[in-house]
């Protein structure tokens, strides 16, 4: 699998997380401009097609002070996005994180159909995260190579 979102690839607007996060911190005056004659087209069951459900998204975003793509343009995809802001505090760009989902979506409930291993896609890759941590216990330190001079 490989998502559509690329470094320096153009993205939709309501669907990408750095799309969403900046218009949520521009004007009401500057995002109207931007967002005139848009066409919110649907692309997954998560997208948000209205203007008005939009407009509602953004306001909660700027509340919130970040914004998620969860599978909004790829179904695979989770996006969590930060505006970035200037020495007057004002957001012209923004910083995101783009992690493939687990296979299947959410985690099931337990004891629902969704949890049958027999009820899983079969067409998608089975994927866990792991976190990167080690395990705990007593920190040991690196060890050393000797050095050696060249004669």
């Amino acid at each position: 699998m490989r998502p559509y979102s690329q470094i320096g690839k153009a993205v939709v607007l309501h669907t990408s997380g750095v799309g969403q996060v900046i218009l949520a911190h521009m004007s009401p005056q500057e995002r109207a401009q931007v967002m005139e004659n848009y066409s919110y087209e649907r692309f997954t069951g998560a997208t948000v097609p209205t203007t008005d459900g939009f407009a509602a998204q953004l306001r909660e975003i700027r509340e919130r002070g970040w914004a998620a793509d969860d599978a909004q343009y790829d179904p695979f995809v989770n996006c969590i996005a930060v505006p970035v802001r200037d020495g007057t505090g004002a957001v012209h760009k923004a910083l995101s994180v783009t992690a493939l989902r687990r296979a299947g979506g959410p985690r099931p409930a337990p004891g629902t159909a969704a949890d049958d291993p027999d009820h899983r896609p079969h067409h998608l890759p089975r994927t866990r995260l792991e976190p990167m941590m080690p395990a705990p216990g007593p920190a040991t330190p690196p060890r050393r190579r000797p050095r050696t001079t060249c004669p």
